[in-house]
C-alpha cells in the first residue's frame, strides 16, 4: 500500500477560515474529508453572531455510491444541494443538515 500525505483546500470568508482536508484509508475505494470551521465569531469574523452551521454540500464526484458522516450525532446526511434554509434535495450534490442549529 502507498499512502500519500493529506490535500487540503482553505477558504477565508468574512473572516472565517474552513479547511477542508482529505486523507487517503487503507480501502482505495473510500477517502476521508475532515472539515475544519475556524474564526467564528473572532476578531477577524465580519458577521459576527454566528451560532454554528446549518448545512455543507459537495458536489457528487464521478462514480460517487455514498457519503458518511460520523461526527457531530445532528447532522444527517441528504442527497442534493443546499439552500438558505439547509439542504434541498435539489442539484448533483450530497449535502449534511445540521438539525440542531437554529440560524
Amino acid at each position: 500500500m502507498l499512502f500519500t500525505s493529506p490535500a487540503h483546500a482553505v477558504l477565508v470568508d468574512h473572516g472565517v477560515t474552513y479547511t477542508l482536508t482529505e486523507t487517503d484509508t487503507a480501502n482505495p475505494l473510500i477517502d476521508q474529508f475532515t472539515l475544519t470551521i475556524t474564526g467564528i465569531n473572532g476578531a477577524a469574523d465580519t458577521e459576527k453572531g454566528r451560532s454554528g452551521v446549518n448545512a455543507i454540500a459537495f458536489e457528487k464526484p464521478a462514480n460517487f455510491v455514498s457519503a458518511a458522516l460520523t461526527s457531530p450525532a445532528n447532522w444527517t446526511t441528504v442527497n442534493g444541494g443546499l439552500n438558505s434554509t439547509g439542504c434541498d434535495g435539489s442539484g448533483n450534490f450530497f449535502c449534511f443538515d445540521n438539525h440542531s442549529c437554529t440560524n
